[in-house]
């Protein structure tokens, strides 16, 4: 009996064989880079975190080097959240990043939207604070929105507001208009 298989060439089962082996590595990768992100968001999931080869300490220095990440991106886009709530933002950040999972492209804005939305409701603040984490707001809304309109009311001075002093703002009733159209977008204060 003589094979119909010419010498040189693989043969179909190999082939297949391997694109299989390399098609089950690829999914194996996959779902440790998935079981890896959850571990460090501190995300459970169905999979069995010791089937992978990581230490426990490791682990634990990259979850906090990327929580100290997202916590200084936070706090760029809130300067005024920021400078009003000075150390306890730190603090109250962390009690809300407890809770909470990114889950867009934008996950930066999304994250500082969150939080400025939170603040109001956990906490009593003075009414210029409790404004200037509304502006705060206005602008990562707009900054993440592509088709953007709002008018709103500000009591306080507070684009004319410095970040480093403690001290209220004047007041000084000024309409805010922001408007976003794509790339093209303004903030008028009037």
């Amino acid at each position: 009996m003589v094979a119909n298989t010419v010498v040189g060439q693989p043969s179909m089962t190999r082939e297949r064989s391997d694109s299989e082996d390399v098609e089950r590595e690829i999914e194996r990768l996959r779902i440790d880079q998935e079981t890896l992100a959850a571990m460090l968001l501190r995300v459970r999931t169905n999979n069995d975190a010791s089937t992978l080869s990581i230490d426990q300490q490791q682990l634990d220095d990259s979850r906090e080097t990327l929580f100290r990440k997202r916590q200084s991106q936070t706090a760029a886009c809130l300067p005024r959240t920021t400078a009003i709530l000075r150390q306890n933002f730190f603090i109250e950040y962390r009690s809300f990043a407890e809770g909470y999972q990114p889950k867009s492209s934008k996950a930066i804005l999304d994250e500082a939207i969150a939080f400025a939305s939170h603040i109001p409701k956990h906490h009593v603040l003075e009414r210029w604070k409790e404004e200037a984490v509304r502006y705060d707001l206005l602008f990562c809304r707009w900054k993440r929105n592509k088709l953007f309109f709002t008018i709103d009311r500000l009591t306080y001075d507070l684009p004319g507001w410095s970040l480093a002093i403690t001290e209220p703002p004047h007041k000084k009733s000024l309409l805010v208009i922001a408007w976003r159209c794509g790339k093209f977008g303004k903030i008028h204060l009037l």
